[in-house]
């Protein structure tokens, strides 16, 4: 697995992610020629549409605005697909192969789930992903080729709870060989 993850926040309103970006890796993410690598990178303002820029590690050009997402979002990357999570409100997850970021370059776009405010994608094969949901007790295992939903596992036994709190609030996720490692953030 070779997921790549960046974040930065930068005062209390603006929300910089990002994550790098080689089109010439594998469907395992293993580099099949040297190429062009690129920073994904998504923002967001309170209240307001998120956007896609797409930044050449070459020269640190930036071709800017190349799609609008959800306020509260999240991008990661496996190989050449860039995969953006729109949390809160709305549970979409998209996908994009290679540089080409635009409306019209979406493999797909699919809603997860409904207020479970999605939050983070690991591919551990071609076939098969993880996607923590910070408002369930469910982590979504999908088809990252389609973004169908092939079943989920229950955190619902979760022993950290506090009384009245019936999530375990997922958040980060990472797979170390056969193992998936979620960290559950608890919010009282």
């Amino acid at each position: 697995m070779k997921l790549k993850h960046v974040g930065i926040l930068a005062g209390t309103v603006l929300w910089v992610g990002g994550c790098f970006l080689n089109p010439e890796d594998d469907d395992n993410g293993n580099r099949v020629t040297e190429s062009q690598k690129y920073i994904v990178a998504t923002t967001s303002l309170v209240d307001q549409a998120g956007n896609v820029a797409l930044i050449s590690t070459d020269d640190f050009s930036a071709s800017t605005d190349l799609l609008s997402i959800h306020p509260d979002n999240a991008v990661m990357t496996n190989g050449s697909s860039t995969y953006i999570l729109e949390r809160y409100g709305k549970d979409n997850l998209l996908r994009i192969d290679g540089p080409d970021i635009s409306a019209d370059s979406l493999k797909y776009q699919v809603k997860i789930g409904t207020a479970v405010n999605i939050h983070e994608i690991a591919c551990v094969s071609e076939s098969k992903a993880y996607v923590t949901q910070y408002g369930s007790t469910e982590c979504a295992i999908i088809d990252p080729r389609t973004g169908e939903v092939t079943g989920s596992i229950s955190l619902s036994a979760a022993k950290f709870r506090s009384d009245g709190e019936d999530v375990p609030y997922m958040s980060s996720i990472i797979v170390i060989d056969d193992n998936a490692y979620i960290a559950l953030q608890r919010l009282k």
